[in-house]
């Protein structure tokens, strides 16, 4: 008998601690929902409520009335159920980066998000119903997402749509004055350098239609959109490494200046356009890498800006003596692009500073370690206005090395301050001038200019500055 109940007891024990594990879910459900409340409201200086946690070891884990305030976002919704282990989440709370497979197996009912900042409108998505579906053993899914926006008085909609069946995939995004502050702080999140990037170039608001059919990922898609600010149109081919483009791409916007980005101080007062040929486009996608980038042609027209009196904008000003200001007008002319093994080539750019200082420039870059290879040439009518040498052929430049990084350039201006110099001796034949002139019989005249895209485009809508009298310049105080 002793035997017996000492058998007995000890089952008795093993069940116990087999139903406290079995319901220990259940249990934190009950009784540690208000500590963890309390530790995230905590963590996030935030207020928290939530009408009911339900857990369990092989799922589903569900919320039910949840309500999150800070400073800067309100949330809420109805529920939200996803069909996961309770480990499975766990791994998920420790690696935001695993969150698509939370995204793959959840239902959210009626959420709403409102996004809120001091001096500004708020943001507001509601309405929001997510369903993802997994069916058989073959990896089918469908995954929807729906809701409803608001920004000012402008009212938008959402709808995204992914429908995986073998190897067959299939999505659908449709957005109508989808708020882009929404994309912006989520892009930011993850590049804060980049915060309020996407505002200053699209705008408030965009339309976006997105659509793709990938058999092995592989086959076709199309973007177009529309925003406050720009417009693009993009149609290509997933293939399994890279993408490509069926055909040209075009895409055209403004920076307005008006957020607080690293674009705050810069404002277009002309569309910027890029058109992107199809022939020998390619991105690669699987170990991405900038050297394999490619671009066979490209072209820019960055039209009309303001942008600050700073970098090398400031550097061409003091060479050509123009006085300070914190802002300098910019007029452009279009330029030719091609990118390969990381190295972007330009031709050549004509610049005209302040309505009345033209300079051109052309060469390459290393988009990888950030190395300068251009030029800055000197226009005729920029020697005549600045330095008084008048009587040079109207296609004359005189080219000056651009060197150094995108980060720290360096304008090497000794070559062209000597070249002025004797411009200016042959054209004076008295002291100093007389004797450089005697020594000098004729300048050398660089052969490797490329050609101006002619006609440009501010001919006939400045007035030329004037010519200014002969004189040799200090060649030590020339630059």
């Amino acid at each position: 008998m002793k035997k017996g109940f000492k058998i007995s007891k000890t089952f008795l024990i093993l069940v116990i601690i087999a139903l406290f594990i079995f319901f220990l879910p259940s249990i934190v459900s009950l009784g540690g929902k208000s500590i963890l409340i309390n530790l995230i409201a905590k963590k996030q200086n935030a207020k928290i409520s939530l009408e009911r946690l339900e857990l369990s070891w092989l799922g589903p884990q569900t919320l039910k009335g949840l309500k999150y305030q800070d400073k800067n976002l309100d949330l809420d919704f109805e529920s939200m159920t996803s069909n996961i282990s309770l480990f499975s989440l766990s791994l998920i709370l420790k690696n935001v980066d695993k969150a698509t497979t939370f995204l793959t197996h959840t239902q959210i009912k009626n959420g709403n998000v409102k996004l809120h900042f001091p001096n500004e409108a708020s943001t507001e998505f509601s309405n929001i119903n997510l369903l993802a579906q997994t069916k058989g053993t073959d990896g089918a899914l469908n995954l929807s997402i729906q809701g409803k926006t608001a920004f000012e008085k402008a009212l938008g909609s959402f709808d995204i749509s992914l429908d995986k069946e073998n190897s067959k995939w299939q999505s659908n995004i449709v957005c109508k004055q989808l708020p882009v502050k929404g994309i912006d702080e989520i892009v930011s999140f993850y590049y804060p350098k980049f915060n309020e990037c996407l505002i200053s170039i699209l705008g408030s608001l965009l339309d976006l239609n997105f659509h793709s059919e990938l058999t092995d990922l592989q086959g076709p898609f199309s973007i177009t959109l529309t925003s406050t600010n720009g417009k693009a149109d993009v149609i290509g081919n997933f293939n399994k490494n890279n993408i490509t483009l069926t055909s040209d791409a075009f895409l055209s916007f403004t920076i307005d200046g008006s957020s607080n980005s690293m674009l705050s101080s810069i404002k277009s007062e002309s569309a910027i356009a890029l058109k992107i040929d199809a022939a020998d486009f390619f991105i690669p996608l699987k170990s991405f890498d900038l050297q394999n980038l490619k671009v066979g042609h490209a072209y820019l027209d960055l039209g009309k800006m303001k942008v600050p009196t700073k970098g090398p904008i400031a550097q061409i000003t003091k060479i050509m003596k123009q006085g300070s200001s914190k802002m300098a007008d910019l007029w452009f002319t279009g330029v030719n692009l091609k990118l390969e093994n990381g190295i972007l080539f330009t031709d050549r750019m004509d610049e005209l500073i302040n309505n009345s200082l033209h300079v051109c420039t052309w060469g390459n870059v290393n988009i990888i370690n950030k190395q300068l290879r251009m030029y800055l040439g000197l226009t005729a009518d920029t020697l005549s206005s600045v330095f008084g040498l008048n009587d040079l052929p109207d296609d004359y430049v005189i080219k000056v090395p651009i060197t150094g990084t995108l980060d720290k350039m360096k304008v090497d201006a000794s070559g062209a301050s000597a070249k002025i110099v004797a411009l200016s001796a042959l054209k004076s034949k008295t002291g100093i001038a007389g004797l450089i002139g005697g020594v000098l019989t004729h300048v050398d005249r660089d052969t490797d200019i490329p050609s101006p895209k002619l006609p440009y485009p501010w001919e006939g809508k400045v007035k030329k500055p004037s010519k200014a009298k002969t004189k040799v310049p200090d060649i030590f105080k020339l630059f």
